[in-house]
Parts: structure tokens; C-alpha cells; sequence
């Protein structure tokens, strides 16, 4: 039997992403709607929401949700504007191409 995160993925968006100032409704719907524990390991499902850094057996890691939508309402990426995806997680790649523009892969 799957377990639900949604109530997870609200508390996450919720307590560590509206708390922390970030206020660009791009950016709240993306992580609100993006299922963050189809991108960590079966074993790290659990705890996908938590408010920890996810590290990855590849030496890769994913930020808290805070600091990568804090980094992403920074940036302040516009829709006209493009950008270069190198190496980085499919989360992350998705909630900022879901809060902006248009992106090329490299990795």
C-alpha cells in the first residue's frame, strides 16, 4: 500500500516555505503540487518533508525545501528569461521551471 504525503507536502509548504518569507505564489504552487519523495531513495521516502538537507549515495544532495524556495524568490527568475540546468536534482530543476521559464539540460 502507497502512503499519501499530501498532508506532509502541506505542512512542508505550510511551516517551512510560507514561514520563511517566501511569498511568490509560482514557487508555493510548485512545491505544493511536486511530490517530493518520488525524487529521494524508497528508504529516505519517510522523511522526505522533513526540514533537512537529503543527501544522495552520488555525493548529490537536495536543500530544504525553505532554503531552495527562499534561493528560487531571490533569484527572481522571469518567465521571458532561460536558464542552464547542470547536474542538480529533478525536484529542484522541476519546481524552478514550474515558477518560471524555459531551461536546457547539461549534465
Amino acid at each position: 500500500m502507497a502512503i499519501d504525503f499530501s498532508d506532509q507536502r502541506f505542512a512542508m509548504v505550510a511551516s517551512q516555505v510560507r514561514t520563511f518569507d517566501v511569498v511568490r505564489s509560482e514557487i508555493i504552487e510548485a512545491m505544493a503540487s511536486l511530490p517530493r519523495e518520488m525524487f529521494v531513495s524508497d528508504s529516505k521516502q519517510a522523511v522526505a518533508y522533513v526540514d533537512d538537507i537529503q543527501s544522495f549515495p552520488s555525493g548529490r544532495f537536495m536543500l530544504t525545501p525553505m532554503s531552495l524556495a527562499r534561493l528560487l524568490q531571490c533569484v527572481d527568475i522571469q518567465k521571458h528569461e532561460s536558464g542552464l540546468r547542470c547536474r542538480c536534482n529533478n525536484w529542484v530543476f522541476i519546481c524552478i521551471s514550474g515558477s518560471s521559464g524555459r531551461y536546457r539540460d547539461f549534465d
